[in-house]
């Protein structure tokens, strides 16, 4: 009765703390503006594909289930795709640990969950492919916990597994990983499972699972291929830079208090040799982490890598942490960690808030022309605002027959073409248009047939932030016979300038 009413308050205090991180989640999404990776896969919904030029499907598909086909779409119903996947993993994790250890480390485990910024912002808060990829990587590695350490209805779990791993790969790419992980593990430790029917029956069930990303590329001369592959191949010498910037981008999205704490933890565990009691489950957690952050770091000597693509690996290390905080660590000591931990996530959470919502300058440049230019609130301030300054503009054009009212908007790059989408275009039932390289405007190049061929004479708008300067070329000039020059629009952020748009009259389209 003593160890369930334990348990029980574990489990109350782990509830609580999904509830209340969940509501700060909230009060968050509906009060920040789409950055320029979250608007961009927004766009992903607009049109559902087998795959997409950067990306496998599936945020597209839960973008789509949690703002109800797009009837609800302002930012914190595009974003409840992670706001909830935080919410399950939280419990997840708990569980994972409650069933190898113990309450005390589910605890542990669940408060490492939501103070780590990649699990509990970046991914728990954002729309990103990330955000239902970690779902499915959780539960992928608790699956690989019942099939290996707990030796649990390991053939059913295997189709599971086999089940999720597909699911998580849909998401991204990388989520193949965990089969890598799996492999290496089944070499080392459990070679039987090599004669295991099962097994290949799971990995066929991955790959049916994955078949749409080889469909749509096969239809599409294989571009996803060709852009992420361009992305980690090593083409360049070694750069330090990119290498430090690297390492030291994982580590805050990491939490720098929770990197350390797992750096001391790790060298603990193998000073006292205490994973010996545990060995087996202790390098399925290396495998399915260490493997593919050293990869990363490799790939990072010699070209730019971006932190967050070994975020999930780190959730392994998370685990790794709270299983083995009571062999390394005093209860005080560790609850002094984990406090630490969060105060520093928040802390960073309200500095951001409150910099992209009220500060009263630009981090960037301050030249009138590339005003804002460097500064990262931008990304995620102003574009609601100028939506209605925008369309107070283009209501006057039309109703002095300056521009024909059935005008577009047309962009150069992908960024700021999300944004202009989402918060011009679309509320304003105006079709978007992208002129450029496919590798500048991704996306964009399916999006541009899928609304259709421009008539002949339409007009359009260019519009061109400041913090992303860019003049009408000479395409335009080709395109179309009049190009005027712009029109500023002025952006304030607490009585501060702080970016301007420049918005320029583009009129009949020759073609």
């Amino acid at each position: 009765m003593v160890n369930e009413n334990i348990t029980r308050n574990y489990k109350t205090n782990v509830i609580t703390l999904i509830v209340l991180a969940s509501l700060i989640r909230c009060l968050l999404a509906g009060n920040i503006e789409f950055g320029n990776d979250e608007v961009y896969y927004w766009t992903y919904a607009l049109h559902l594909q087998l795959s997409y030029f950067d990306h496998p499907p599936l945020v597209a598909f839960f973008i789509r289930l949690f703002t109800f086909n797009l009837k609800l779409n302002d930012e914190i119903f595009v974003r409840l795709t992670a706001i909830i996947g935080s919410a399950i993993n939280t419990w997840l994790i708990f569980k994972i640990l409650l069933r190898i250890k113990n309450e005390r480390a589910g605890l542990y485990g669940a408060l490492l969950y939501t103070a780590c910024i990649y699990t509990s912002i970046i991914s728990g808060l954002f729309i990103l492919p990330d955000s239902p990829q970690v779902v499915f990587w959780l539960i992928s590695v608790y699956l690989l916990i019942k099939i290996f350490i707990l030796k649990e209805k390991q053939n059913k779990n295997l189709l599971l597994f086999g089940l999720c791993a597909g699911i998580a790969t849909m998401c991204k790419i990388h989520g193949i990983y965990l089969w890598f992980a799996a492999v290496i593990f089944i070499f080392t430790f459990d070679r039987k499972q090599l004669g295991n029917k099962y097994l290949y029956i799971s990995g066929v069930i991955t790959l049916l699972i994955i078949s749409p990303i080889f469909i749509w590329n096969y239809q599409n001369a294989f571009i996803t291929y060709q852009y992420q592959g361009g992305r980690v191949v090593i083409n360049n010498g070694i750069q330090p830079s990119s290498f430090f910037t690297e390492v030291g981008g994982e580590i805050l999205y990491c939490n720098p208090i929770i990197f350390i704490l797992i750096c001391i933890t790790f060298f603990k565990i193998i000073h006292k040799s205490v994973y010996a009691v545990s060995k087996q489950f202790f390098w399925l957690l290396i495998f399915l982490s260490l493997p593919l952050i050293f990869l990363c770091w490799s790939v990072s000597l010699f070209r730019n890598t971006l932190p967050h693509w070994t975020g999930p690996a780190y959730i392994s290390l998370l685990i790794l942490c709270a299983f083995y905080a009571d062999e390394c660590f005093s209860q005080k000591t560790i609850t002094n960690w984990l406090q630490g931990a969060n105060f520093f996530v928040l802390t960073i959470v309200a500095l951001a808030y409150l910099s992209i919502n009220y500060l009263p300058l630009s981090l960037g440049k301050h030249d009138a022309e590339h005003l804002g230019t460097g500064d990262f609130t931008m990304d995620l301030y102003g574009w609601n605002s100028f939506e209605n300054a925008f369309a107070n503009l283009r209501k006057n054009d039309i109703q002095t027959h300056t521009i024909k009212s059935d005008a577009i908007i047309i962009s150069n790059k992908w960024f700021p073409a999300a944004h202009l989408d989402y918060y011009v275009a679309y509320p304003l039932n105006m079709k978007l248009y992208t002129f450029g390289p496919l590798f500048d405007i991704h996306n964009f190049d399916w999006l541009n047939k899928q609304n259709g061929k421009i008539k002949k004479g339409t007009d359009a708008y260019y519009i061109s932030p400041s913090n992303y300067s860019s003049t009408p070329d000479s395409i335009y000039k080709k395109l179309f016979s009049i190009v005027e020059a712009p029109i500023i629009i002025h952006q304030y952020r607490n009585k501060v300038a702080v970016r301007n748009f420049y918005v320029y009259r583009i009129k009949n389209y020759k073609y």
